[in-house]
């Protein structure tokens, strides 16, 4: 009896080779359409780093030129000082006239203050109650210009301030007598609210920040503000690894150790 061959039925074929197409064509669309998101994103990460970068170096260039602004006053003021002892003795209503005239030209300043060598806050503008002597001798910059002789302007650490009644910054010189011996400190007095709110007007999106940290990154100013983060050293360990490298400026993503937030920085 011999085989009976089945008809082939066409179609079969045909669909399956449409649906072999049809899958092909979906691998290469996704392909597509991944390779593009992962373009976008490349693209969107270039872009962002770099807006975060520009934002950096101006921010930076703006807080160096107001210490460069406010160091100008306390010279100008230091070398008046000076001039009055050298001639015989400082003129208190003169002298503050004239420390007045330098915090006019500076209205961001709590205030502009002068200590004799004792550390006693003799001369200056911003809070000082007549009659009250408030002491200094304890703030490091006083410390500072008193045990250094080459006149190099100091920037504390943020502290409480007596007179000023909230947290700040001081900037100071030292001031001499004719013979080179220590009189005292001119120094300045910054808010760090200051800061925060130079910040707060920059956008740098839903969840991003901008802060301000010392020479041994502990944290100055920061915007959004975090309670009781004042002093904080958690830095990302990528961050650190870049400064001891001696990386002056970079860009990097890390999760933020302060916060948790994965973010793009830029310093």
């Amino acid at each position: 009896m011999s085989d009976i061959k089945k008809p082939i039925d066409s179609s079969t074929g045909f669909n399956s080779s449409l649906a072999i197409t049809v899958i092909l064509l979906n691998i290469i669309v996704y392909g597509l359409v991944g390779l593009s998101l992962y373009q976008s994103r490349n693209q969107y990460e270039k872009n962002a780093a770099a807006t975060t970068q520009n934002l950096a170096t101006v921010l930076d260039h703006f807080i160096n030129g107001e210490i460069n602004s406010i160091d100008m006053a306390l010279l100008a003021v230091k070398h008046e000082a000076e001039r009055q002892i050298a001639q015989s003795s400082i003129d208190k209503e003169s002298l503050n006239r004239y420390i007045t005239r330098q915090h006019s030209y500076l209205p961001s300043l709590q205030g502009i203050r002068m200590t004799n060598s004792g550390g006693d806050v003799l001369y200056g503008t911003g809070g000082l109650t007549p009659g009250i002597i408030v002491n200094m001798s304890d703030r490091d910059y006083f410390i500072f210009e008193r045990d250094n002789s080459k006149d190099d302007l100091f920037i504390s650490k943020p502290v409480f301030g007596r007179i000023a009644k909230q947290w700040v910054i001081n900037m100071a010189r030292r001031i001499n007598n004719p013979d080179g011996s220590f009189a005292g400190t001119v120094y300045s007095t910054l808010s760090l609210d200051h800061f925060i709110k130079i910040f707060s007007n920059v956008d740098v999106g839903k969840k991003g920040s901008i802060t301000l940290r010392d020479n041994e990154m502990a944290l100055i100013a920061r915007y959004p503000e975090l309670s009781n983060t004042i002093g904080n050293k958690s830095v990302a360990k990528m961050f650190t690894d870049l400064i001891k490298a001696g990386k002056k400026s970079s860009t990097f993503k890390a999760r933020a150790s302060i916060d948790g937030v994965e973010r793009l920085y830029s310093y």
